[in-house]
């Protein structure tokens, strides 16, 4: 990704590009997940170096470009995705998503709520003055597929890193099994492949897949890690990235003429 693709996000933001929020249900749950951007120059950079510290004053965006290690520097923008831990029994688990998680009582706002749950989840806290908020997505309404009951809705925040070092980083092990940083210029080639997001579940003999085993679905996966076993980014997930970035949004299941198509690519 340019800057000149940063400039598209945060340009988005601040035109309220963003489709408006419906009224929030009464009495429903929320849950809230942060979007965090990061630029990494291709240059390493010492932690108590001068661009380090440039970047305590940086209050918006454009600010953030202009500063050197930014606008001085070749590098990349990325994009953090977690994986989920995987607990036996849950569907999602071991999944991509992005950082986050339900509402407490503790919380007096939705962003209190998102920084809360990155602290609990990556030790990230995005309160600090290493990262701004942009904006949120739509808020997306989370069914029981079976009922089609409601049964919370998620509030997508897109945060900014404006600091050249990211912050070191904390996994808390029985919700992340790991994070990835991912270019986003790879996730902009759209390397969409057929998958099926069953596969790999383990349930009792008892429960029941919220989808068949064939059901296949858009997704793109993170080749460029170094794990033996990839992992996937589709559903809400790629759909919300799709949208930070301004590509085409992904259907959420494949046509079984799609998934032949794209299924030889697996």
């Amino acid at each position: 990704m340019s800057k000149q693709d940063l400039r598209f996000i945060f340009n988005k933001f601040a035109n309220n590009e963003v489709p408006s929020t419906t009224a929030m249900p009464i009495n429903v749950r929320k849950a809230c997940v942060a979007a965090i951007i990061r630029w990494r120059p291709y240059s390493d950079m010492d932690k108590n170096s001068s661009a380090a510290a440039q970047t305590e004053s940086v209050a918006s965006p454009m600010e953030f470009l202009n500063q050197p290690w930014v606008n001085d520097t070749q590098g990349e923008a990325e994009l953090l995705f977690i994986q989920r831990a995987l607990h036996p029994g849950d569907f999602w688990s071991g999944h991509v998503a992005f950082p986050g998680g339900k509402n407490e009582a503790v919380d007096q706002s939705n962003i209190d709520t998102v920084v809360r749950e990155c602290k609990e989840e990556i030790g990230i806290d995005l309160s600090s003055p290493d990262f701004i908020p942009l904006g949120t997505l739509e808020h997306r309404e989370i069914k029981n597929i079976k009922k089609n009951k409601l049964m919370m809705v998620l509030i997508p925040h897109v945060f900014l890193q404006v600091s050249p070092i990211t912050p070191p980083m904390t996994i808390q092990a029985s919700e992340v099994a790991d994070i990835h940083w991912i270019p986003v210029k790879y996730l902009l080639k759209e390397p969409i492949m057929a998958y099926n997001p069953m596969g790999d579940v383990v349930v009792a003999p008892e429960m029941h897949l919220p989808w068949p085993e064939s059901v296949r679905v858009p997704a793109i996966p993170f080749t460029i890690t170094k794990k033996a076993k990839k992992p996937y980014l589709w559903g809400m997930t790629l759909r919300m990235t799709q949208e930070i970035l301004g590509m085409t949004l992904s259907r959420t299941l494949m046509s079984d003429e799609d998934a032949g198509k794209y299924e030889s690519k697996l």
